[in-house]
């Protein structure tokens, strides 16, 4: 199965144009780079959304507190 994609495709370029190993190798560090990109990013909005618990949460909690305090 070589040369076939995760899809049983052609692993060919649509345009016709031949791949160099230039365009290649930059192809493949961009790539890289996306992968690390999208790891730091999402480890950031678990971190946001964390925060955005525990914040409400601590809203939540202050609220009730103050109605308990005036009745």
């Amino acid at each position: 199965m070589e040369g076939r994609g995760t899809h049983g495709c052609h692993d060919e370029n649509p345009w016709g144009k031949p791949e160099t190993n230039k365009s290649a190798k930059f192809s493949r560090k961009l790539s890289e780079k996306f992968e690390k990109t999208k790891h730091a990013a999402s480890a950031g909005m678990k971190k946001v959304k964390r925060g955005t618990k525990i914040g409400i949460y601590w809203l939540k909690l202050k609220y009730k507190l103050s109605k308990k305090n005036k009745n």
